[in-house]
C-alpha cells in the first residue's frame, strides 16, 4: 500500500551557546512546506489535519536532539483535545503518537535514525537516493542579524559560507527541505527493500531491534521453543547479563596490533545451542546432569590462585554506580553454564540453586541468511547494509526490559494528584505551570512481558568465552580489551584472521599506545 510517511527537519543556531530553532520543514512525498519560526507551532497546524491522519513522521536524530524543540510545545495540543501517548525507553523517545478521535486525526513521532543508525549524508549514498544531502549554507553577513554565526568551530562537516542575507534565506529553505526528501527517499527504499525480502513493512516497527526481531519470527524462529521470563526468573537470570569484557591491563606498549571480531555476537549466535522449552528450578549441584542443559545459577566462587586476567565478571554495586568487575579470590555470582564448564581450570565453583532449561541451535538460519546477503551484495548495497543491522540487532531484543514507566503532560494540580496515585520518577518544568512527568503504575507492571533474557545473556557468555582465550594465554601479551577487540604484542596465527564470521581482522599496526582505563586510550 502507499507510504503514509512524512519527513521532517529542523534547523537550529546557536545563541549563547544554547541550540535554538529557527527553521522546520516537511515533505510529505509530493509537497515541501517550510516555516521561519523559533517554536513549531505552524509545524503542528499543518500536520494535524485530516489529510495527514495514520501517517508517520519521521526525524532523523529525533530521540536525542529534535525532540527538545518540540517537547515543550506538545503540552498546547491538550488544549484543542489532543491526547498523547508516548513510549520512551533508555531515555529514547521511541514514539509520540498525538491524536483526536472526535477529528479523525492520529498521527506518529518517531526518530528514523532509531532505524538506521548511521548519519543521513552516510544513509543517502548507501541509498543511491536521487536527492542526495546538500552542503549547509551558514550566513556570516550582517554581524547584527540574529541569523548570523560567528563561532563556525562547531561545524565538523563541509558548509558554504554566504553573505547576502536574502540568498542564504533562499538557500538554507531548500537545505532544509532537501534534508526531507533525501530522508524520505531512504525510508521509502529501506521500506520496499525489507518489504520485497521479507513481506514486513517497516511501518510496524520503531526501531531496528524490532524490525530484526519480527523478520526472525516470521521464518526463523523455530515454533514453541523461545521460553519467556518475567518476575523473579527475569530478575534472577538478568544477573548473569553483564555485557562485553572491556579490560586494561598494561598502561604502556609498543608494536602492538589491534584485531577486531568479524561479527562477534553474530558469530556465536550461529553455531552454538541456547536455553530453550520449559523452565524448571532446581536445587543442589545441577553440574551431575547432562551437559546438554542449559542452565543458569547462584554461585559461590574461589579463583583457584590469583588470575593476573581474571575473567569471570560480575556486577558489583558502588558509591559512583553499578560497575562491571572480573574479581580474584572468593565472591557469588549468577553463572551461565556455558561459562561454568569453560572456567572450571582456573576458579572452584559451587552451584547452589537456579533454573535449567532444554537447549537448542535457534539462530543458525537467520545468521546464516544475513551473512549469505552479505556476501551476495557489495558493501556500497544498501542490500548489504541492511543484512548487517539485522543480523547484529537481534540478540537485544530478547533482554528488553519491560517498559513499566508511562508519561504525561500535566499542570501542577496534576501532578500532585498523579503523586498521590502513582510513583513519580522525574519529570521536567517547561513553565510555571506546565511539567512532562515520568512515572510508574504498579497495577500495569509485568504486563505482555515477551522477553526471554536468559538467551541474550546466553549469546553474551559464549563472547566472553571466545575473548577470554586470549587472557592469560603465554602465546600473546594482552595490553586492552575490549567487547569484540584485543590489543597484544604479536600477530594471531593465520587460521585466526580471515573474513568469515566469528574470524579477527586486524584493524592497526601500532607504534606505540597509552591505556588509562577501559574505553580511555590513544595510539599511533
Amino acid at each position: 500500500k502507499d507510504p503514509k510517511i512524512i519527513t521532517i527537519d529542523i534547523e537550529t543556531k546557536v545563541v549563547n551557546g544554547i541550540h535554538t530553532p529557527y527553521l522546520f520543514s516537511i515533505y510529505d512525498g509530493k509537497n515541501t512546506k517550510s516555516f521561519f519560526s523559533d517554536n513549531p507551532s505552524e509545524l503542528f497546524n499543518y500536520i494535524l489535519r485530516r489529510k495527514y491522519d495514520g501517517y508517520t513522521i519521521y526525524a532523523h536524530n529525533l530521540s536525542m536532539f529534535d525532540i527538545i524543540f518540540l517537547l515543550k510545545y506538545i503540552p498546547d495540543l491538550q488544549k484543542d483535545e489532543f491526547k498523547i501517548k508516548i513510549i520512551k525507553k533508555d531515555n529514547k523517545f521511541i514514539s509520540i503518537k498525538i491524536y483526536n478521535n472526535t477529528k479523525n486525526i492520529s498521527v506518529t513521532f518517531r526518530d528514523s535514525y532509531l532505524l538506521l543508525p548511521s548519519s543521513l549524508s552516510k544513509l543517502s549514498a548507501q541509498f543511491k537516493v536521487e536527492t542526495p544531502k546538500g552542503i549547509e549554507p551558514v550566513f556570516v553577513g550582517d554581524p547584527n542579524s540574529p541569523y548570523f554565526m560567528s563561532d563556525l568551530s562547531h561545524y565538523s562537516k563541509q558548509i558554504e559560507k554566504i553573505e547576502d542575507f536574502n540568498i542564504w534565506q533562499d538557500k538554507i529553505k531548500l537545505y532544509c527541505e532537501t534534508d526531507c526528501i533525501s530522508l524520505y527517499q531512504v525510508l521509502i527504499k529501506f521500506r520496499t527493500l525489507v518489504f520485497d525480502k521479507w513481506s514486513i513493512s517497516i511501518d510496524k516497527y520503531p526501531t531496528i531491534p524490532s524490525l530484526a526481531f519480527a523478520i526472525y519470527r516470521s521464518g526463523y524462529m523455530p515454533e514453541n521453543t523461545i521460553p519467556l521470563t518475567n518476575g523473579k526468573i527475569f530478575n534472577f537470570i538478568q544477573e548473569s547479563f553483564t555485557g562485553g569484557s572491556t579490560e586494561m591491563y598494561k598502561p604502556h606498549g609498543k608494536n602492538l596490533f589491534c584485531y577486531d571480531v568479524n561479527s562477534l555476537y553474530p558469530s556465536v549466535m550461529k553455531d552454538n545451542i541456547f536455553p530453550t522449552g520449559n523452565i524448571i528450578q532446581f536445587d543442589g549441584d545441577i553440574t551431575l546432569l547432562s551437559k546438554e542443559m542449559y542452565w543458569f545459577a547462584d554461585s559461590d566462587v574461589n579463583t583457584l590462585k590469583d588470575l593476573y586476567q581474571p575473567y569471570l565478571q560480575i556486577h558489583h554495586k558502588t558509591n559512583g554506580g553499578m560497575r562491571t568487575v572480573a574479581p580474584n579470590g572468593s565472591f557469588s555470582m549468577k553463572i551461565n553454564s556455558v561459562e561454568y564448564f569453560n572456567s572450571l581450570k582456573d576458579y572452584d565453583i559451587l552451584i547452589k540453586n537456579g533454573y535449567v532449561f532444554n537447549s537448542t541451535q535457534i539462530f543458525k538460519n537467520y545468521v546464516e541468511e544475513m551473512y549469505s546477503l552479505r556476501l551476495e551484495y557489495s558493501k556500497k548495497d544498501p542490500m548489504n547494509y541492511i543484512a548487517k543491522l539485522l543480523m547484529n540487532s537481534l540478540y537485544g531484543r530478547f533482554a528488553m526490559k519491560p517498559i513499566n514507566n508511562q508519561y504525561a503532560f500535566c499542570n501542577w494540580g496534576e501532578f500532585m494528584k498523579l503523586s498521590e496515585k502513582y510513583l513519580i520518577n522525574d519529570y521536567i518544568q517547561f513553565n510555571p505551570n506546565s511539567l512532562f512527568v515520568d512515572y510508574t503504575d504498579s497495577s500495569q507492571l509485568e504486563k505482555d512481558h515477551k522477553v526471554s533474557i536468559g538467551i541474550s545473556s546466553a549469546v553474551t557468555a559464549y563472547a566472553r568465552i571466545l575473548m577470554s582465550n586470549f587472557k592469560n594465554n603465554p602465546k600473546y601479551n594482552l595490553y586492552y580489551t575490549d567487547t569484540d577487540s584485543i590489543f597484544v604484542d604479536k600477530k594471531l596465527e593465520d587460521a585466526l584472521v580471515g573474513d568469515k564470521l566469528g574470524q579477527f581482522k586486524l584493524e592497526s599496526n601500532i607504534q606505540e599506545a597509552i591505556f588509562l582505563a577501559p574505553k580511555i586510550y590513544a595510539y599511533k
